[in-house]
């Protein structure tokens, strides 16, 4: 039985990348076998699920590769980034569904196809049904309608005794036998800091390694304050504050930074 099911599972899985080949290749002549597998394994499509979504889209849409259409599965986006990095110019990326931003980080579907991240939340807001709040992030749906976040970790349906304390609220981990944790018993763990070297949590992680929370106040990105343009940690300096509300083309978000020093 094992060995049919995974006989029928490579029969799938050459069929569709015969089929995925057979697309990329009709579309981009140029391409040779090599590259195609490349931008594959670039895209995280070589294989599974997403090399059966990328033939399925392809039969679908054979003209996918240069429409451009943001109603595609997340690892079309990542191949067709992965095909222009290549040089392939004749490949149009997806753009976010909402705002247009060509980015391969189109994690959300919208009813006019992928959305990216900023997009993703505001098509989110709503009113929380269960707490009446306005504009705010739905996190879930019930049969009331959708709730936020304050009320999804309170949620009948979410909270759990916590297996340390035993206070019921939001699991945020388990234990290795499906005991829930709450944010108060998890323990975060522990990475040496690639600044100071001790073994600590970690603020921000990267290629280079982790920075520990005491070390990553002195390594915060620096930009101008949005009113004396002073280079600092915040987007408003010391002696700067923030006045919600719009003057012409002076506000270039929600709000403008004002000057607090006493003038002369």
């Amino acid at each position: 039985m094992t060995r049919t099911r995974d006989q029928h599972r490579a029969a799938r899985r050459s069929a569709a990348r015969k089929a995925v080949l057979t697309a990329l290749s009709t579309t981009v002549p140029e391409l040779g076998t090599d590259a195609i597998s490349t931008a594959l394994e670039t895209a995280g499509g070589a294989r599974g699920i997403a090399l059966g979504q990328l033939a399925e889209h392809l039969a679908h849409h054979p003209d996918a590769l240069v429409s451009g259409d943001p109603r595609c599965p997340p690892v079309f986006v990542r191949l067709t980034h992965a095909l222009h990095h290549a040089g392939h110019a004749v490949v149009v990326r997806p753009g976010c569904a909402g705002c247009g931003k060509v980015t391969p980080d189109l994690p959300r579907s919208g009813p006019g196809g992928r959305l990216c991240q900023m997009c993703a939340v505001h098509a989110s807001l709503g009113t929380c049904a269960r707490c009446g709040r306005p504009n705010t992030r739905i996190a879930a749906r019930r049969t009331e309608g959708g709730i936020c976040y304050s009320c999804y970790r309170t949620d009948a349906e979410v909270v759990e005794d916590c297996g340390h304390c035993g206070r019921t609220r939001m699991p945020v981990t388990r234990l290795e036998d499906g005991t829930p944790l709450c944010m108060g018993c998890w323990t975060p763990p522990t990475h040496p800091c690639r600044l100071c070297g001790r073994e600590a949590a970690a603020s921000v992680s990267g290629p280079d390694g982790a920075i520990c929370r005491d070390c990553y106040p002195t390594r915060r990105p620096r930009r101008p304050c949005g009113g004396c343009r002073e280079a600092g940690e915040h987007d408003v300096a010391v002696g700067c504050r923030m006045v919600y509300h719009f003057q012409d083309d002076e506000a270039p978000l929600s709000g403008v930074a004002s000057h607090m020093f006493e003038h002369q």
